[in-house]
């Protein structure tokens, strides 16, 4: 994973997240840069100008969130980074994400896939159905991102999201620009298969940093029985 640059979306000063994803990483091998710009105290009124929408236009979390993203992909525009790891500093990762990870990218290679970001998480508990699945192959092409938690971006699709930014402006949170990016056919979207990353902030370990969303125990409990029947039964029935 040496030649790939990993970037983790992180809200500067947040102690805890820091130590979790900081373990999280170290325990997988994986080297990585904080993005410690674009929290809420550093988004000025020429920022919001220059990156967002109206619906997007205010100093809350979902803008700091979505212009860490930004200001990634601009990141690797000016250093020539071809491929790029993001996470957000709630990812957990499965035992087997290294393993699955570096088969990915052979995929990549042998599929010779270009202007793409691939989704690991199954942080919104859409999974791959067993109709669509192939033998070996662990990358899907869909039209529609598995929230943000957990991807890869190539340059070519960093390069035409900003530029879409530009003419159009970010106006909705990252995750859903890039369901819009996909159905305008502007980047190509894939799913993994398994996934192999899971948000700590959705399945009730954490608290949620951008809604007020439920953790803790029972939240925790209810995650688990959605993600087995999504799983396990759902998704192997189709």
């Amino acid at each position: 994973m040496s030649s790939i640059k990993t970037y983790v979306v992180h809200v500067k000063g947040d102690k805890a997240r820091e130590a979790h994803i900081t373990k999280e990483l170290t325990k997988h091998h994986i080297p990585f840069q904080f993005m410690l710009d674009g929290n809420i105290e550093d988004i000025t009124d020429s920022i919001l100008e220059k990156y967002f929408g109206d619906s997007m236009k205010r100093k809350t979390s979902q803008t700091s969130c979505a212009l860490k993203h930004i200001l990634i992909y601009e990141e690797m525009i000016k250093n020539n980074v071809e491929q790029a790891l993001i996470f957000e500093d709630d990812i957990e990762l499965t035992k087997s994400f290294n393993r699955v990870f570096s088969t990915c990218l052979v995929e990549i290679e042998n599929r010779k896939l270009n202007n793409y970001a691939i989704f690991y998480e199954n942080t919104n508990l859409l999974y791959i159905k067993k109709s669509e699945a192939v033998a070996g192959q662990i990358l899907y092409e869909k039209k529609s991102s598995r929230y943000a938690g957990a991807y890869l971006l190539d340059i070519a699709a960093a390069k035409g999201i900003i530029e879409y930014i530009k003419q159009k402006k970010c106006d909705r949170p990252i995750d859903w620009l890039y369901n819009k990016l996909a159905e305008d056919n502007s980047i190509n979207i894939y799913w993994s298969y398994p996934p192999i990353a899971e948000q700590a902030s959705h399945n009730g370990k954490m608290q949620s940093l951008l809604d007020g969303k439920k953790y803790g125990f029972f939240r925790r409990v209810s995650y688990f029985l959605q993600k087995i029947y999504k799983k396990e039964i759902l998704y192997k029935l189709r």
